[in-house]
């Protein structure tokens, strides 16, 4: 009989190499990346646009462009449009992100004779109808409206702003932002960014590479090929965090968010990876120390999140967690202890092989799927980095010393930098 007060044995995990993947070009210059991939007849197509939040000319503008893509075109109302992707059990989906964008389609393989062409009509053809602008921006307006009461939400908000201070990463949409947006802003950002931008596409899943190779050229090979480069953020401006203790005060919270953080290295830094599994281990998973003090021992929390997230231009380190009003202060002092004892103390080599097996699974099952593949193939490229780099972060998961953590705790966590933000009731 299974004994299930054992844990089953760890195994080991081996880098089998990224799946196959094939670059062409369209007639037009096109970059184009298929991944045959899969027994389902199933297909997406993932149309990356190079711009995104960061090159908006004023707040809630690229958010907005992307949305109403598929709100209508010329040939097609919103709910037409929407009709007929229904009735090829497909979906368009599009979403605005800080430095690139997305289209997407997915689409049964068999359909893609009829779907291919909605794909670029959305893209090209979008014609942002008023009365789907007005529902929208309304929409938004008693969404934020609703997220002004919570905690979480205005906990986000003002570490950001404190964290970047008018740096693009700190971006994040308000009330007064759609308030004064107007339509034809929109409408232009869509004919100078969307359209002029570099583009490329990703196909994955299950496909016939002779025929999507015809369709596309027939689609978007007929187009002029966009050459505008959207400039590195890093040569515009920098950062400007605000270090200290902000308060935000809500009437009526029986609980307060609390974020805490600095700025910290991008993604394609060399020490990056080995960043993550000290993240991990400080407050990534629900093994990690931040939870197995604060909520399990302590039971001030439900979750709590600590680590390090990058971007292309920069990244930060931050914990993140809700607290009752009472324990705010204890929760910030335990947070504290658990960094000065990463800092300070040795990790067992037990710990750590926990948290590389966790990691080092996590890394395999992300490529399991063509649009996982995908994904990750698309977020390399907007890194500049290649698919040997997920071999190279195997690698470096696989045989960082418990030393090497020591050493990142204290060149990459300044307690004396921290910006801290409490969202909540607070009786002073």
């Amino acid at each position: 009989m299974l004994d299930r007060t054992q844990a089953p044995p760890l195994k080991k995990f081996e880098y089998q190499g990224f799946p196959t993947y094939y670059t062409q070009k369209l007639s037009n210059g096109i970059e184009l990346i298929l991944i045959p991939f899969g027994d389902m007849p199933v297909l997406e197509i993932q149309m990356v646009v190079q711009t995104g939040y960061c090159y908006e000319p004023q707040n809630a503008v690229a958010q907005s462009a992307f949305k109403l893509l598929t709100d209508g075109t010329p040939k097609y109302s919103s709910s037409e449009l929407a009709e007929k992707l229904d009735f090829y059990g497909s979906e368009i989906t599009c979403t605005a992100g800080y430095e690139q964008s997305t289209i997407t389609l997915s689409t049964p393989t068999k359909h893609i004779n009829n779907t291919l062409p909605l794909l670029y009509e959305v893209y090209y053809q979008a014609n942002f109808p008023e009365t789907e602008w007005k529902t929208y921006q309304q929409r938004m307006l008693r969404m934020l409206e609703i997220e002004e009461k919570k905690t979480q939400a205005m906990a986000s908000k003002f570490f950001l702003k404190r964290l970047w201070g008018n740096y693009p990463y700190g971006k994040k949409a308000t009330k007064e932002d759609f308030q004064i947006i107007d339509l034809e802003t929109i409408k232009k950002f869509h004919q100078t960014e969307i359209l002029k931008n570099q583009i490329y596409l990703i196909v994955s899943g299950n496909f016939e590479e002779t025929t999507i190779l015809k369709l596309l050229n027939e689609y978007f090979g007929k187009l002029v090929l966009n050459s505008n480069q959207t400039p590195s953020l890093s040569k515009i401006l920098s950062p400007k965090s605000e270090i200290g203790k902000y308060i935000h005060n809500m009437d009526n919270q029986v609980q307060s968010s609390i974020k805490l953080g600095h700025i910290s290295i991008p993604k394609n830094h060399p020490d990056y990876e080995e960043l993550q599994v000290l993240g991990t281990l400080l407050g990534g998973f629900f093994g990690s120390r931040l939870m197995k003090n604060i909520r399990e021992e302590k039971g001030f929390t439900y979750g709590i999140y600590g680590g390090f997230l990058g971007m292309k231009e920069n990244g930060y380190f931050v914990v993140s967690t809700d607290v009752a009003n009472e324990y705010v202060d204890a929760t910030l002092e335990e947070i504290y202890k658990e960094i000065q004892r990463i800092q300070n103390e040795k990790v067992t080599e037990e710990e750590l092989q926990v948290v590389k097996n966790y990691m080092l699974g996590n890394l395999l099952s992300s490529m399991e799927t063509p649009f996982q593949i995908a994904d990750t193939l698309s977020l390399l490229k907007l890194n500049n980095l290649t698919v040997e780099h997920l071999k190279k972060t195997f690698q470096l998961i696989k045989n960082i010393k418990t030393e090497r953590i020591t050493e990142l705790a204290n060149q990459y966590i300044n307690l004396n930098n921290m910006i801290v933000v409490i969202a909540g009731t607070r009786n002073y």
